[in-house]
Order: C-alpha cells, then sequence, then structure tokens
C-alpha cells in the first residue's frame, strides 16, 4: 500500500509541476484578486496562434510583484505603485527567451495616468536594476500591463506582447459619442 500511495503521490506531484496553457498567477496579498480572466484568456488565444510558446508555473506571485515595484520604483524614481488593487502575471517562454506580462489594477485613476506619464517619459524603456532589461506597456480599464523582457529576444517578444493587448478586450463600457 506504502508503494502504491508514493507512486501516486509522485504522479500527482510531476503532473502538477506543468502549468495549463496560459497560466496566470494571482497575487491576492492585502489586495483583491482580480477575478475578470481577461488575461488568462488573452494568453490562451496567444498559444492558440503561436503554439511553440510555453509558460512556467511560479508559486510566489506576490514576490514577482514587489520585484517588479521596486524595480519600476528605481527606475521611474518614485513609487507609483502604492495603492495596488490588485495584481496577476504570467511568464511566457518564446523558445530561449522568456518575458513576464504583468497586470497592475489601480482604480485611482490618477495614480494610474502618473505612472503611465513616468513609464512613456522613461526615454528608453529599460530598467535600472537589471542590465539590458527593457518593458513595454498599455493601459486597459483600470489596469496598467506590462511587458518586461530582456533585450535579447526583445523584438519577438514585444510583437507577442502586442497580440496580447489585441486579445485583451476592454470590460468597460465606453460612452463615445
Amino acid at each position: 500500500m506504502k508503494t502504491s500511495f508514493s507512486t501516486f503521490t509522485l504522479i500527482f506531484v510531476v503532473m502538477s509541476s506543468f502549468p495549463a496553457e496560459g497560466q496566470v498567477f494571482k497575487c491576492a496579498d492585502r489586495m483583491h484578486a482580480i477575478e475578470d480572466n481577461s488575461l488568462q484568456r488573452s494568453l490562451e488565444k496567444l498559444k492558440a496562434e503561436y503554439p511553440t510558446i510555453g509558460f512556467q508555473a511560479d508559486d510566489q506571485p506576490c514576490q514577482q510583484a514587489q520585484d517588479t515595484v521596486r524595480a519600476l520604483t528605481q527606475t521611474l524614481g518614485r513609487n507609483y505603485l502604492r495603492r495596488i488593487d490588485g495584481y496577476e502575471f504570467a511568464k511566457i517562454i518564446n523558445g530561449e527567451e522568456y518575458f513576464t506580462v504583468e497586470r497592475f489594477r489601480i482604480t485611482n485613476t490618477k495614480d494610474l495616468m502618473a505612472l503611465a506619464t513616468a513609464l512613456k517619459n522613461n526615454r528608453f524603456h529599460k530598467l535600472r536594476i537589471e542590465a539590458n532589461t527593457s518593458y513595454e506597456y498599455f493601459l486597459i480599464d483600470d489596469s496598467l500591463v506590462i511587458m518586461i523582457s530582456s533585450a535579447t529576444g526583445r523584438e519577438e517578444n514585444s510583437r507577442l506582447f502586442r497580440k496580447v493587448q489585441e486579445f485583451m478586450p476592454s470590460l468597460i463600457p465606453r460612452n463615445d459619442k
């Protein structure tokens, strides 16, 4: 009986180490979990269009959020992410390279716009803490979605990130007249 139980446990551990396609990890530490699944759906569409990409599991999404906040704070000279209302991210493997797609929900519009302006004004879109690490971003609804990539593979990663943006529809109805 011990042998079958340990075999089952080993199989379960091995199987659970493979992330689901387009797996998004959420952090709910002192914030609300983002429940709309729009990032998840956009990554599923990305995987369908680019079947060679993969995803890497991460069991510390809150640490990832803290690391990104720290990197952006050092790069921009100010912490624009003091009041985060939600966070989720995915690590995308693109051949030999990878990049992260991170979504910060910031419901205070003034804070969100100040962050977007600071990111835009950072001329080279590079993070100060790591050599050759760059970012791209877009705003959607009440969120900043940012891609962080090494310089190697950046052009291809940027192309894939633009697809993520294309696949991620706005969830807030607009009153455009």
